[in-house]
């Protein structure tokens, strides 16, 4: 009876040995998720987004230091000018009438050699004024009244004068507007247009120098104020916009995550230049160079998320990949 029992079994256990291992069964209702879909819902699960790049406007500036300019030598060499013209003017009808009276000897000579002398000097006085406002504020602020219009406004507080110092070696052929504002309250800037240009040297920076205009100044723009100005210069270049969330910065370098792949996105690091802080669509971000251009999707929200990813990662071996201009147009190089 224990032989057949152990016969019995035998033939039970022998069968089962001899049948490989299977993964643990599923219902056949289940199905294995693909694993890029399931990567997809990670990632959208951590809150990790994307967005197409859009290039921005690039305009070279420079930034210039300066000064309000105190109305008060201006008033007096101006009222001075307009004094010499008056005198020169009573002179020259004065000379006139006695070289009339002259023709029919009514006059006398010591008379009229006094007058003539007068004229001159008060002509030689008017080119004196005229010469130091010139010396003072250039040619183009003399023409037409534009001086005594621009006093005017100036002692009504409608309107400041601004010399702005260039650096030595710096030249411009336009004239931009600028942004002019109190160096004690750089973030409220006015816009001033030029005017004129100095016709002498900056006794700062021994460079050339520019009159602007400020219309409207406020309060920190009083005569004698020290300012900082901003100028554009130069044609506008088109450039990648990179949002501040998309910027990530490690070991010194700064990078975004470069998203390819509709149904499995996969993430790449482009090393990028910061070139100007900006604004696009209301978002602050930066102008940027390098392995990214308008069209390319990169990540502007989790780039911590990715970035602490990719830390375990290679904690674990694994290596990064690393994304340049270069690598554009061969196989993107692997670096740790």
């Amino acid at each position: 009876m224990k032989t057949y029992l152990s016969l019995a079994l035998l033939a039970i256990v022998l069968p089962a040995a001899e049948t490989p291992a299977t993964p643990e069964a599923k219902s056949p209702d289940v199905k294995a998720t693909d694993p890029k879909v399931a990567l997809a819902q990670q990632l959208k699960a951590a809150g990790v987004k994307s967005a197409v790049v859009e290039n921005a406007s690039l305009q070279k500036e420079v930034t210039l230091t300066g000064q309000v300019v105190d109305p008060w030598p201006l008033v007096s060499s101006f009222q001075e000018w307009v004094s010499a013209q008056i005198s020169a003017e009573t002179a020259e009808q004065e000379l006139s009438r006695l070289k009339k009276l002259q023709a029919n000897n009514e006059v006398s000579a010591h008379l009229f050699q006094s007058t003539e002398a007068e004229a001159l000097k008060a002509r030689l006085a008017t080119s004196l004024a005229y010469q130091k406002l010139l010396l003072n504020l250039g040619p183009d602020l003399l023409q037409q009244g534009r001086l005594e219009n621009l006093l005017k406004r100036i002692s009504r507080g409608e309107s400041a004068l601004v010399r702005l110092d260039l650096p030595l070696g710096l030249t411009l052929d336009e004239h931009p507007a600028a942004k002019i504002a109190s160096v004690f309250n750089p973030t409220q800037s006015q816009v001033g247009n030029w005017v004129s240009d100095a016709p002498a040297a900056s006794p700062l920076t021994q460079g050339p120098a520019l009159f602007y205009v400020v219309e409207k100044p406020q309060a920190a723009l009083r005569p004698g104020a020290t300012v900082q100005a901003t100028l554009s210069t130069g044609k506008a270049a088109s450039l990648a916009f990179a949002p501040d969330t998309a910027l990530l910065r490690t070991n010194g370098k700064t990078f975004v995550y470069r998203e390819t792949g509709e149904v499995s996105p996969h993430h790449v690091r482009c090393p990028l230049q910061l070139l100007q802080r900006t604004t696009l669509h209301n978002i602050d971000g930066w102008l940027v160079t390098g392995a990214i251009s308008a069209g390319d999707k990169i990540v502007v929200q989790g780039a911590f998320t990715l970035l602490s990813w990719e830390t375990l990662e290679n904690e674990d071996g694994a290596e990064a990949v690393v994304e340049t201009p270069e690598s554009q147009k061969t196989p993107a190089a692997q670096t740790k």
